[in-house]
């Protein structure tokens, strides 16, 4: 009876007054249980992963791949006595500059700072063997070369250059270089096979 003498209109605006903050309320529960079931997903699934990490981390620290790093440290011994052949080094400088497109004057392996040649055997106390390029290229396939030399097989290091014009010759956009390298000497402990 008290719902004839309110208008309709009001009565609907009532009742949505009322049913309004409780869906809100029911929606934010809902929305705050949501969040809550997605960050602990989030939480279970890094937690697992770190587990899984943990894990591997484990794992590898404890049973190293013999066989690979067996077969790192001959192939590293093989190119280390590699270095000591000017031969194959020669061999190697001469692909390098192939590969980089300079013609070649010459090369020829330096007198070591000892004052011995570098076809004498090197103990391991010796200085590293040091060889001369001599070629004729662009100054940007000089740069290319020397890059291009510590990521050969037998790596070596570029310890000087020099790039000038030739003398006596007009202007050609040739440059000679003199480049002086260095085998490349690793330190004796780093080559030590790791403890099971």
């Amino acid at each position: 009876m008290i719902f004839k003498l309110v208008p309709r209109r009001l009565l609907f605006l009532g009742a949505g007054a009322i049913l309004a903050p409780l869906a809100a309320g029911a929606i934010a529960h809902t929305t705050r249980a949501r969040a809550a079931q997605l960050a602990q997903a989030v939480n279970d699934t890094v937690m697992k992963t770190e587990a899984q990490a943990a894990e591997l981390l484990q794992h590898s620290a404890r049973r190293p791949d013999r066989r690979g790093v067996t077969r790192a440290l001959e192939n590293f011994e093989r190119r280390r006595a590699d270095l000591q052949e000017p031969a194959l080094v020669i061999a190697e400088l001469t692909a390098a500059c192939r590969a980089a497109g300079a013609n070649i004057e010459g090369i020829r392996p330096l007198a070591a700072r000892g004052g011995m040649t570098q076809h004498s055997v090197l103990s391991p106390q010796s200085s590293p063997p040091r060889y001369q390029l001599i070629v004729r290229a662009d100054y940007a396939t000089q740069a290319r070369l020397m890059d291009a030399c510590s990521r050969r097989r037998l790596p070596v290091r570029v310890v000087g250059f020099t790039i000038a014009p030739f003398e006596g010759e007009a202007v050609t956009g040739q440059l000679r270089g003199e480049i002086t390298v260095e085998a490349y000497q690793p330190a004796v402990a780093a080559m030590q096979e790791p403890k099971p």
